[in-house]
């Protein structure tokens, strides 16, 4: 599913969107997608996919990859929390906001399913709510403020 994901969103998107890749470069405006079943993690070194070796039940998992980019880049991360089923991502989010991260999450009447924005929301931690429509208008102007910061 995730690698027709990418190609879809690919088609639809400007920036170019991929599924993620064992050794992938971390590249400016590439999208990546995690696969299917796997773990993702970023270092300053690039993407490493693979099995999970028992952190979550979620595969792939928010917060497995959350703190591999807060551990790899800091307080110089964009959190974005789509819909979803239960909490995952929100306790290494509560760790990016703390390090003066941004996060932006998807509001309740777009979403599908409102666990996982709302686990975050709940919690405190959205700099900005919006409907699936804006998110990516929102990213930009984040990205945009992060740089001018």
């Amino acid at each position: 599913f995730t690698k027709a994901l990418a190609q879809r969103l690919n088609e639809l998107c400007k920036p170019k969107v991929v599924e993620a890749a064992d050794g992938d470069a971390l590249t400016r405006g590439v999208v990546y997608i995690s696969p299917g079943g796997m773990q993702t993690r970023v270092t300053a070194g690039g993407i490493r996919v693979s099995a999970d070796q028992g952190e979550s039940l979620y595969k792939p998992s928010v917060d497995v990859l959350a703190e591999s980019a807060r551990s790899a880049f800091g307080k110089n991360i964009l959190g974005v929390m789509l819909t979803g089923m239960g909490a995952d991502g929100a306790s290494e989010f509560v760790k990016l906001k703390k390090l003066g991260g941004h996060i932006i999450a998807q509001d309740q009447a777009s979403c599908v399913v409102y666990g996982m924005p709302r686990a975050v929301a709940e919690a405190g931690l959205v700099d900005v709510v919006g409907p699936l429509e804006t998110i990516a208008v929102r990213i930009n102007e984040s990205l945009l403020v992060g740089a001018s910061a």
